[in-house]
C-alpha cells in the first residue's frame, strides 16, 4: 500500500496519520502481539533519520483484532531532503511483512524562534 505524505517543514509539528487499517485479501490482519515499525531514510542503504513503532510510542495500535493503527503527531526536526519510508509488521506467527511505503519531502524551514526579538 502507497501512503503519500504530504510535504513537511522541518522543525514543526507534523499532524501524524490518524488511521491506518491492514487487511490482506479483504481480512483484517491481527496485530495481537504484533511490533510495527516506521523507518525514514534518504535510501535503502542511509541511516535512519526517524524510526517510529508500536515500542517507543510513535505508533499506537488502536483495534489489533481489526489491524488498525494510528501515528500520532510529532514534531519532525530532521534535515531537509526527499525521503522514502516503509512501515513493517513483525506479526506473533513470525511472518513479516512491509505493507506501507512512499515518499516523504522536507522542506526548509524559514522561521527561526531564535532570531526572533
Amino acid at each position: 500500500m502507497l501512503i503519500k505524505i504530504p510535504e513537511h517543514k522541518t522543525g514543526n509539528t507534523w499532524g501524524g496519520i490518524p488511521s491506518i487499517s491492514f487487511v490482506r485479501k479483504g481480512i483484517p490482519i491481527n496485530l495481537t502481539g504484533a511490533t510495527i515499525k516506521m523507518q525514514v531514510r534518504l535510501s535503502a542503504d542511509s541511516p535512519s533519520v526517524l524510526e517510529l513503532s508500536n515500542l517507543n510510542g510513535g505508533i499506537i495500535i488502536t483495534n489489533a483484532p481489526n489491524g488498525q493503527i494510528r501515528i500520532p503527531p510529532k514534531l519532525i526536526n530532521i534535515p531537509v531532503g526527499n525521503y522514502k519510508y516503509e512501515i513493517k509488521i513483525h506479526l506473533s506467527n513470525g511472518e513479516n511483512k512491509t505493507f506501507v511505503e512512499g515518499t516523504w519531502s522536507i522542506t526548509e524551514e524559514i522561521t527561526k524562534w531564535q532570531t526572533i526579538q
